[in-house]
């Protein structure tokens, strides 16, 4: 399956391979980046760190993503309910269905066409599918442009190990952001404790964060000293202080 959708408004593109228990495997891409879909038919795990660095508060990166709400999660299971997006199109093109040969990439077909939708049929499959604005070929999707090859082919679909999960902070990477408190604590002639109060935005999974405290020459603003401090596991929108001494 590939070509455009658009979904609550906005334009998709669509390559995924898909099988009758609506498993999919490819990539959606977005205004906002590409998409990795594995989708085992219940569950839609995603991969896209520009995509969810507009849509989470932190960080993901390179991880598997597991986020219902996300709108790619809700737009992948919408395309690959074959049945529905069947009925939705059957609705919109009414009883004023005509029916004539063409081609579509290549390939010999019959054209059924409405005044609003077009699927092209080659023997008893659907081919290709052209839908006009507005035309709704599911809950959410219209405006469809979809050619459908390589029936029957094997979908593999590999479930990751390891994923963050939207609705277990335990799995959220840590990310935290300076809240308060930055100050210096028990100067002498060896130097100071430099020290700060941030919140995590994050959570407590995979990974480790640190934040370098720095002094800067005045005149020129070249670092003169730093040092780092590890954050500790923190709970998620929680705070905590850290510090470490420079000299």
């Amino acid at each position: 399956m590939t070509g455009t959708v658009t979904y609550s408004g906005n334009s998709y593109g669509i390559d995924l391979m898909v099988d009758s228990r609506r498993r999919a495997s490819g990539s959606i891409t977005t205004s906002n980046g590409t998409v990795q879909i594995q989708d085992d038919g219940d569950v839609v795990y995603m991969q896209g760190r520009d995509y969810f660095g507009k849509l989470l508060k932190f960080p993901v990166f390179d991880r598997w993503v597991k986020y219902p709400a996300a709108p790619v999660a809700n737009l992948a299971l919408q395309v690959t309910d074959r049945a529905a997006m069947a009925k939705s199109l059957e609705a919109a093109a009414g009883k004023s269905v005509k029916s004539k040969a063409a081609t579509a990439s290549g390939v010999r077909t019959t054209a059924l066409s409405s005044p609003s939708v077009t699927v092209q049929v080659a023997g008893s499959r659907p081919v290709q599918i052209d839908t006009l604005p507005g035309i709704q070929a599911g809950p959410d999707i219209s405006q469809v442009s979809l050619w459908l090859s390589a029936y029957g082919s094997p979908v593999q679909v590999t479930v990751p190990t390891k994923f963050v999960d939207s609705a277990d902070s335990g799995t959220w990477p840590p990310y935290f952001v300076y809240l308060q408190g930055f100050g210096y604590d028990g100067c002498d002639s060896n130097g100071c404790t430099m020290k700060g109060t941030f919140e995590n935005y994050g959570g407590k999974g995979e990974g480790a964060a640190t934040v370098h405290f720095l002094v800067k020459d005045r005149a020129d603003g070249h670092e003169v000293a730093g040092c780092d401090a590890p954050f500790p596991a923190t709970d998620s929108n929680a705070s905590t202080t850290v510090s470490c001494r420079v000299s």
